[in-house]
């Protein structure tokens, strides 16, 4: 923007050699002077333009990091949707493995009552059926955790 600026100065010297009175200095050697000064840029090294620039610049920065965030966002979502999915089959599987594993078990129980298995053989199959056991488990709450998180990045909300 141009600029106007006006200024105005007095001044005086008196000396102690002189013969004059100190008024009579004054007086004497009293000068005015003003001046008036307009200052229109023409060059201002670019600076309004590389400030436009470094701005959408920094415009385009913010708007690919909001971009980077959403697909961060979206990558989890499907993290959590794709191990929802795999822990709900292996929460099936484990559960049918629990199953057959629960009628070894009865199966070795009753053999062992009628003498036909030893107690090592008795206990590796309970120890078979407390592993399905703790499988079944793990998966069903894995399950639960997993579409649990779903819903939070749905709703907002957690259940308790």
């Amino acid at each position: 923007m141009p600029t106007i600026g006006l200024n105005a100065s007095i001044t005086t010297n008196t000396t102690s050699m002189n013969t004059n009175s100190w008024s009579q200095q004054l007086k004497n050697n009293l000068i005015g002077g003003a001046g008036f000064t307009v200052s229109i840029p023409l060059f201002d090294n670019r600076s309004a333009k590389t400030a436009i620039n470094k701005a959408i610049l920094s415009k385009q920065n913010y708007q690919l990091d909001l971009r980077d965030k959403q697909t961060q966002l979206y990558s989890t979502i499907e993290n959590y949707w794709l191990q929802a999915y795999n822990n709900q089959a292996q929460y099936k599987s484990a559960k049918a493995t629990t199953a057959s594993a629960q009628e070894s078990y009865d199966l070795l129980q009753e053999q062992f009552k009628q003498n036909l298995k030893n107690v090592i053989e008795l206990l590796n199959g309970k120890d078979q059926l407390l592993k399905a056991k703790q499988s079944e488990l793990q998966a069903k709450y894995l399950a639960i955790l997993n579409i649990d998180l779903l819903n939070f990045y749905k709703d907002g909300t957690l259940k308790k």
